[in-house]
């Protein structure tokens, strides 16, 4: 018994030692990745069969600054932009499977970003395609 308890003791001082931190952020806080508003998912039900669209655009405009920032000649901070437009559709075909309603969802979101000097950063095109099939 004693044995056993050593070998629990140094796993997790060794757990411990070794896990890192979990960088966790409040929504709608600077470290979040998505823009307040925005919604992800969908609804439990499915609405009736048929082809939906929808779309969600957003456009953010910030300055990286503090510990860790990029450093500009002058102190000047160093500018980011990011435009978004993600297209989606939604097939409701009307089947049934064990009570719940078949939907297919697919999201193709478009991005042009820019961050200025001193890194001169301009991507843009499709990023991160999202296509589930969800039973409701």
């Amino acid at each position: 018994m004693k044995k056993r308890n050593v070998a629990v003791m140094v796993g997790a001082l060794t757990l411990s030692a070794v896990a890192t931190v979990a960088n966790a952020y409040e929504f709608g806080s600077s470290g979040w990745a998505q823009k307040p508003g925005i919604v992800l998912g969908a609804a439990a039900a499915a609405p009736p069969p048929g082809l939906y669209g929808f779309d969600q655009v957003f456009t953010y405009q910030s300055n990286l600054v503090g510990p860790g920032a990029p450093v500009n000649p002058g102190g000047a901070s160093t500018g980011v932009k990011a435009d978004v437009f993600a297209q989606g559709l939604l097939w409701v075909p009307g089947w049934n499977f064990l009570g719940a309603t078949y939907d297919v969802v697919g999201v193709v979101p478009f991005i042009s970003a820019s961050v200025g000097p001193p890194m001169d950063a301009n991507p843009s095109g499709m990023h991160n395609m999202f296509l589930a099939n969800e039973l409701s």
